[in-house]
């Protein structure tokens, strides 16, 4: 079936694919649909590991969900918006998240969007709405990875799984915002008020570390600092 003038193509990039649980990534030419409506795709620019991705793929738990395209900590520029996106065009940079914001669900309304009913954590390896895949490999579906496959030159994901950025923010380091930092932010907000000694580290990022004074404002959420 011919592609209408104007609309979004099949594109053909490299992607680092997982063929099994812990078999080694290989570099393979996929092919990445058009965004459908409500979706972006875009160009990854930067992508970082988090150890989700190595616990995913390590794991066996789950041998249906491959082959896969790991990675959801990502910075990257539209290519091309589908049917009904309004607040991304082409050319806009980018960060995805892992768990997104419909805006309309009641946790979405209730400003708890990290609870969202439509596009919370998606474990099936599978776009969020029609339950497919965009990737494939001659023929072959390739299976997502929290909806966002970001070890990819090109990613197709909700409108409500990214976030528009500015253009002179650095991709190298926007992206770990995607996941890492934002997860150390919530953390720090929504923690107990009774929590006396604390000690998280981010080892994914190896940069990143959360404490919480062990008596004078033991009783304080925001008194810690990254």
């Amino acid at each position: 079936m011919s592609t209408p003038a104007g609309s979004p193509a099949v594109l053909t990039c490299k992607a680092a694919v997982a063929w099994g649980p812990g078999e080694p990534l290989l570099l393979e030419e996929v092919q990445v649909d058009p965004p459908r409506a409500m979706e972006i795709r875009i160009k990854v620019v930067c992508s970082s590991l988090c150890r989700s991705d190595l616990s995913q793929w390590e794991s066996k738990a789950l041998p249906s969900l491959f082959p896969r395209i790991f990675g959801h900590e990502a910075s990257g520029i539209v290519e091309s918006v589908g049917e009904g996106v309004s607040e991304f065009e082409v050319g806009d940079h980018v960060l995805t998240v892992f768990i997104g914001e419909c805006k309309s669900c009641k946790h979405c309304v209730s400003g708890k969007s990290n609870m969202c009913q439509k596009l919370g954590l998606e474990r099936k390896g599978l776009m969020h709405f029609d339950k497919k895949t965009r990737f494939s490999i001659k023929g072959k579906s390739v299976y997502h990875y929290c909806a966002v496959s970001s070890f990819s030159e090109y990613a197709v994901v909700h409108s409500g799984c990214a976030v528009k950025i500015s253009k002179s923010a650095p991709m190298e380091r926007i992206c770990l915002l995607s996941c890492g930092v934002a997860a150390g932010k919530a953390f720090l907000c929504f923690i107990s008020r009774h929590a006396w000694n604390l000690l998280v580290s981010l080892r994914s990022l190896r940069s990143t570390a959360v404490t919480h004074p062990l008596i004078n404002e033991r009783n304080t959420n925001l008194s810690m600092g990254l």
